[in-house]
């Protein structure tokens, strides 16, 4: 049951992280009205904010396929499934601290940082049962080394 869940989860933030994919090629006045929208003020155009948005928009989309593949082999990629878990933990706790010293807005605070948080926690907590199931089934030793 555990590895349902750790591949429902990985599955749905890997069509999230996909969502980004529009705005690598959607025009910059575009960008600039969603900007506004949100309000967050007026977007200047410049290069390297043109550059930043588009290029971490194509890794957040990039990132998402990896997930996607990933999560159809849980027993393959195992080790990588724990690392991603971790390393959104540590992601969260960044991105909320440089969220609070740029002062974002509230909506973005609390929805980044606080978000992946948990989301690894589970991740990692998930990715433990179902090694712990996978060593128990197959009758060899569990993640600590004792026998199920």
């Amino acid at each position: 049951m555990a590895q349902y869940w750790l591949t429902l989860l990985l599955r749905i933030n890997a069509v999230l992280l996909m969502l980004a994919l529009p705005a690598v090629v959607i025009p910059f006045p575009w960008m600039q009205s969603i900007h506004q929208a949100l309000g967050m003020g007026e977007l200047e155009h410049s290069p390297i904010i043109e550059y930043l948005a588009r290029s971490l928009s194509l890794i957040y989309a990039m990132l998402g396929l990896v997930t996607w593949v990933i999560a159809g082999d849980l027993e393959r990629y195992g080790p990588i499934v724990r690392m991603w878990g971790l390393a959104a933990i540590v992601c969260g706790a960044v991105l909320f601290a440089v969220d609070l010293v740029i002062e974002m807005p509230i909506f973005w605070l609390l929805a980044e940082g606080p978000y992946l948080i948990p989301l690894g926690l589970v991740i990692v907590w998930l990715h433990q049962k179902t090694d712990r199931n996978e060593a128990a089934l197959n009758g060899g030793p569990g993640p600590d080394g004792n026998r199920s």
